[in-house]
């Protein structure tokens, strides 16, 4: 058993790949079905229409918050901690993860303060565009070390990418994929957020940002183990619209778009992107879901609801 905070495959320096010898489990921080004590059932009911609206919870927005702030590392999570002990306990392990000597040859790093600047940086981007050059910019660092950087943070487990998904139905998508930090605890300590961010006085950018993470986390966790074998990905046009996630089953073909939302009041506007989508494909898409950080279970068209965000966590067989 091998087991590291770090993708073992990404060291240049191995000559073995174990192919076909050993199998490969990515463990992600805690679900919100393992804090619950429960197994969630969100994918392998996603694409039966009949399976919609399903079952809904109650979570107080307080509560959304501080899980939101909490995150899912265990140690953070079992032991509670908050505040100042939440701070160092984030400091230290990304100081530790970035700064071990072992993984330094797998980009020739060599200046760890901006590898830490730059995952600062990707933090404050969390669930948007990866543009290297824009990020290279910020960073003072060249585009090609850039890259590396964002490799390197691929391989150590903070940060992944969501690729961009089109169809030839639709030729003016996009290509660049969207980066995402894999714990919203880690990106809000590093981007100084708290509970002010959350205010109805706040801009509501960061916090938007940081529920749109969480629900695309909970999903990519739930993928390591749901029935159906999936492939995450997110839609964007060049003319502005958008799908925030899309859920394909690698052998049907099937499709379902997730839209994610930090509202508590879902309308139809907020699913016309959903729409467009199931009208230019037809049948293959079976669902449409505007996940948001409400009360309310509203039809919003054909195939399409405005869900809570605890629909996440259903556990109905």
């Amino acid at each position: 058993m091998l087991t590291g905070s770090t993708n073992y495959l990404a060291d240049r320096g191995l000559s073995e790949t174990l192919a076909g010898r050993a199998g490969r489990l990515l463990l992600w921080p805690l679900s919100m079905g393992e804090r619950l004590g429960v197994r969630e059932t969100f994918l392998d009911h996603l694409f039966d229409p009949a399976a919609w609206p399903g079952q809904t919870g109650d979570l107080p927005r307080e509560e959304l918050v501080r899980t939101l702030l909490e995150g899912g590392y265990p140690e953070v999570v079992t032991e509670g901690l908050a505040g100042r002990r939440r701070r160092d306990w984030f400091e230290a392990y990304v100081h530790d993860v970035v700064s071990r000597e072992a993984l330094r040859p797998i980009a020739e790093i060599r200046l760890e303060t901006e590898l830490r600047r730059l995952l600062r940086l990707l933090a404050a981007r969390t669930g948007q565009e990866l543009v290297v050059t824009g990020v290279a910019a910020d960073a003072e660092v060249g585009r090609e070390t850039a890259s590396n950087y964002v490799t390197l943070l691929e391989a150590l487990h903070l940060v992944t990418l969501l690729p961009a998904w089109s169809t030839n139905l639709t030729t003016r998508a996009k290509r660049r994929p969207k980066v995402v930090v894999v714990d919203t605890g880690l990106a809000a300590d590093l981007c100084g957020l708290g509970e002010q961010t959350f205010a109805p006085t706040a801009d509501g950018t960061a916090a938007g940002a940081l529920f749109e993470t969480f629900v695309t986390t909970e999903v990519f966790k739930q993928a390591t183990w749901s029935r159906r074998s999936v492939d995450l990905s997110y839609f964007r046009d060049r003319d502005g619209a958008e799908v925030d996630l899309i859920v394909e089953d690698r052998r049907s073909g099937e499709l379902a778009g997730l839209e994610i939302k930090l509202t508590s009041t879902p309308t139809s506007r907020h699913a016309r992107h959903l729409a467009m989508l199931r009208d230019k494909l037809g049948d293959r898409f079976k669902t449409g879901l505007v996940i948001h950080a409400g009360r309310q279970t509203l039809p919003l068209g054909e195939r399409i609801w405005a869900v809570p965000v605890s629909v996440l966590w259903r556990a109905d067989g």
